[in-house]
């Protein structure tokens, strides 16, 4: 049987957010991410974080909401942990939660090192992520610790690479305010979208699901190994209008989101990406 009213939920990646286009093809205008998020805000779509999307939708261990029933959803992150997390795109979420009255989190899946390394400059430190913690505009999650292709590592470096992409973001956010915080970064992107079937054993002693590029939806009941989730890279050449029509693919929840149940699969995004 081919199920193809299966729930379906875009996972979007970003990466440096810049004033001005630049010649680096990952990084992505203020204003044109502006125009991208202000669109999800007036047709209120529901901004998932990692642990949302964990809980509702792979292990489905609780009821959604019914505030979110008949809304649709996406989950939105950046990659690097790049200083304009704090100079572009918190003051940004600040604006359009103040505009529509909504809250807006979106997921930063940062390089622990950087955040006191000699980089420092480029990267968010540590207290500039907990200022966008306080209103939970940041969902915090790992992107390893120096940003290392995890299949080039033998064991040792790799558990070094997943621990302290980990333990030193939790020492970072866990304080009397976020103590929280302590029992959570709980979710990992793969440096450079490097990642095989081997390493699953040594990345799942840290972290409960990890995220790929590779251009494809996330449905539910289709690719269930939380080490596997699709996101969509977004690029300097995708426009606003671009990310609207894949945000418009995802469905509108129910409180008993369907499965899906066939074994064909769909990459519904090429005519966008």
């Amino acid at each position: 049987m081919l199920n193809l009213e299966t729930t379906r939920i875009p996972l979007f990646g970003f990466h440096d957010v810049v004033e001005s286009s630049t010649n680096y093809g990952l990084d992505y205008e203020t204003k044109k991410l502006e125009k991208f998020l202000e669109y999800l805000c007036k047709n209120d779509y529901w901004f998932l974080s990692t642990d949302d999307l964990k809980a509702y939708f792979l292990e489905r261990s609780q009821k959604i909401p019914q505030k979110y029933i008949g809304k649709k959803a996406v989950l939105i992150s950046f990659d690097d942990g790049y200083k304009s997390m704090y100079t572009q795109v918190l003051p940004l979420l600040r604006k359009l939660s103040q505009k529509y009255h909504k809250q807006l989190t979106v997921t930063l899946f940062v390089n622990s090192r950087f955040m006191t390394h000699e980089k420092s400059k480029k990267y968010a430190t540590c207290e500039e992520l907990k200022q966008g913690i306080e209103s939970d505009f940041f969902d915090i999650q790992s992107h390893g610790w120096r940003h290392r292709r995890l299949t080039h590592l033998d064991p040792d470096q790799l558990t070094i690479e997943l621990s302290k992409g980990q333990s030193i973001l939790r020492s970072c956010l866990d304080d009397q305010a976020n103590s929280h915080y302590s029992k959570t970064v709980s979710h990992i992107a793969y440096a450079y979208n490097d990642f095989n079937p081997s390493i699953q054993n040594s990345v799942a002693r840290y972290y409960q699901s990890g995220y790929l590029y590779n251009h494809q939806i996330f449905k539910l009941g289709y690719n269930q190994n939380p080490y596997t989730l699709p996101r969509v890279r977004v690029t300097q050449k995708d426009t606003p209008e671009d990310l609207i029509k894949i945000a418009e693919f995802s469905s509108e929840l129910t409180q008993n989101p369907q499965s899906y149940t066939g074994r064909m699969f769909f990459n519904i995004f090429a005519d966008f990406l």
